[in-house]
């Protein structure tokens, strides 16, 4: 036997679809990039010296508010973290700090190509030593311009100051 839906049996079906759809929003880390967009995000080429971009990556890690954990001028890669913000819940402790590394690559004369990365870091402590930590790549835009601007800003003090 055939059934024949009517309106109300379409509701039935669609509603509750629609319902998910909304409920569930797309978050921006679900937006997949490319390598090459990623890269454009996280790096910008500067007219300056290994070493004075190095000293500015860390000048501005450190107005930030970040705690330098490792500098290599070798590499050229700069790590640091934030203060680490922390509070109790239900089972445990919740911790919460951005990671950071910036780092220098000469192309040619006295020009380097700085590339920052954020990861926000979320760790949750329970008891008998038991962890859980999830990582997250920060990928807006407005943080790594802002990097960059204070970059900018710190090398033309330190032309201006030499």
């Amino acid at each position: 036997m055939l059934h024949h839906f009517n309106y109300k049996n379409k509701i039935f079906f669609v509603l509750p679809l629609l319902i998910l759809l909304t409920a569930c929003p797309i978050s921006k880390q679900a937006i997949q990039q490319t390598p090459a967009e990623l890269m454009a995000l996280q790096s910008k080429d500067f007219d300056a010296t290994k070493s004075n971009a190095l000293n500015s990556i860390i000048a501005v890690f450190q107005d930030l508010g970040f705690i330098i954990e490792t500098s290599d001028f070798e590499t050229g890669l700069i790590t640091a973290k934030s203060p680490t913000k922390g509070n109790y819940t239900w089972g445990g402790r919740k911790m919460v700090d951005t990671k950071a590394t910036g780092t220098v690559r000469e192309l040619n004369n006295n020009i380097v190509k700085i590339r920052f990365n954020f990861v926000e870091s979320k760790r949750v402590s329970f008891g008998y030593g038991m962890k859980q930590e999830n990582e997250i790549a920060i990928l807006d835009a407005t943080i790594y311009q802002d990097a960059f601007n204070r970059v900018r800003n710190q090398l033309f003090i330190q032309k201006k100051t030499n």
